[in-house]
């Protein structure tokens, strides 16, 4: 899409440092989570038990349990483990099975990754600004050169030639349309080959 002239958007929302700030946080390496510690998964599950009623067992049948669960759950960090104790506390009537503490545990997201996809959006937006801003002065013819328009992501590029803003010719490379001087006389007109004037 191809702003229109004097519409909204015509400065930058994010300036260059704060979009290299970005693509840092969006480019790193998520670091890897420790397993929490097997007492204090212990502890959790054992708060949980204290809360929320369950199938009665003998101590045999109860320790097989726990070590299932922890089995089953010792794998996960302690902040996902924080996580599925707290969301069991509000939506559970009965202690949950470990299928549903594995649904529940599966909707957790660490904060690194949060904050990594809003930085992916927020790139994203900008980029996508710019790209208005850049289409709008190739439009209006504010300057728009043709090193800035190679210089320019392959995505503008094509979506400026989709436009009619810019030529691909057949080496694939996109060129800006000739714009008409209003200044200079129109082309003089010339005759087909049968003598009629052509305008």
């Amino acid at each position: 899409m191809i702003e229109r002239r004097g519409a909204a958007h015509e400065l930058a929302r994010l300036d260059d440092q704060t979009l290299a700030q970005l693509r840092d946080i969006a480019r790193a390496p998520l670091a890897p989570l420790e397993p929490i510690c097997p007492d204090v998964l212990v502890q959790s599950l054992a708060a949980l038990d204290a809360a929320l009623p369950r199938r009665k067992t003998d101590e045999a049948t109860g320790k097989l349990m726990l070590a299932a669960y922890r089995r089953k759950l010792g794998h996960m960090p302690k902040e996902q483990i924080d996580y599925l104790c707290n969301a069991v506390l509000e939506r559970c009537d009965w202690f949950p099975t470990i299928r549903e503490c594995l649904e529940i545990a599966g909707q957790w997201r660490r904060q690194d990754a949060v904050d990594q996809a809003r930085a992916r959006n927020l790139i994203a937006n900008e980029m996508h600004l710019r790209m208005l801003a850049a289409h709008r002065r190739l439009k209006w013819g504010e300057g728009v050169t043709q090193e800035e328009v190679d210089s320019w992501p392959e995505g503008w590029r094509e979506a400026a030639a989709s436009a009619g803003l810019l030529h691909r010719d057949p080496a694939r490379l996109y060129q800006i349309r000739v714009r008409p001087d209003p200044a200079l006389p129109p082309p003089p007109a010339t005759e087909n080959d049968d003598g009629r004037r052509m305008d």
